[in-house]
């Protein structure tokens, strides 16, 4: 496992604030233990049509050297802010490529409580725990892998990553911009 920097960045949000990000460069296999979804339900249909992205291991890859992985890291675990579809697909795919986890912040386990945690996240939207109903739900029952079988299935997770693959609908550029995006399609087409 390599540690790095990444290059600096800026994000509307933080206006003129730019970030030294941290990078881990590790295989997925020696990495998975560590990494902790910030989500309860995946689009299925979606991380199945990302599957196509991992056809052979150079493409593997190579699509995975386009894609780092944002992540919150307390403690030793990587605490996976965005990219949640793409990491099942390519768990799901059976290769081993390495993947660069990208630590935009790092959070100290001792000053704070798991559940505080867990609320920081929240409120900077970095963690989604909703039922079907899009109801809060407990952190506890967080899926603890980011294997698809963990996840509960939102079907307008899969509708907001398709919308968006036939220009119906825009992610934005930026980290703040992208989270959740497909959550927030989700909540627009249930209560549409």
């Amino acid at each position: 496992m390599l540690r790095g920097r990444a290059p600096r960045v800026s994000s509307k949000s933080q206006a003129s604030v730019d970030l030294d990000l941290s990078c881990v460069r590790g295989k997925i296999s020696k990495l998975h233990a560590r990494l902790r979804p910030t989500q309860d339900a995946l689009g299925w249909d979606w991380t199945f049509y990302k599957l196509q992205n991992f056809r052979s291991r150079s493409a593997a890859q190579e699509y995975m050297d386009k894609k780092p992985v944002p992540v919150i890291q307390r403690g030793k675990k990587y605490y996976v802010v965005d990219r949640h579809h793409t990491l099942s697909a390519l768990k799901m795919s059976g290769w081993d490529p390495e993947i660069t986890l990208q630590v935009v912040q790092q959070v100290d386990k001792d000053e704070r409580s798991l559940d505080a945690f867990w609320g920081y996240l929240e409120g900077k939207g970095w963690a989604f725990m909703r039922d079907e109903n899009y109801q809060r739900q407990n952190f506890d029952d967080m899926p603890k892998e980011i294997d698809l079988e963990h996840f509960r299935n939102d079907i307008y997770r899969s509708l907001g990553g398709f919308a968006r693959t036939h220009n119906i609908l825009q992610r934005g550029k930026t980290l703040d911009e992208r989270l959740f995006f497909r959550i927030q399609m989700g909540i627009l087409l249930l209560v549409a």
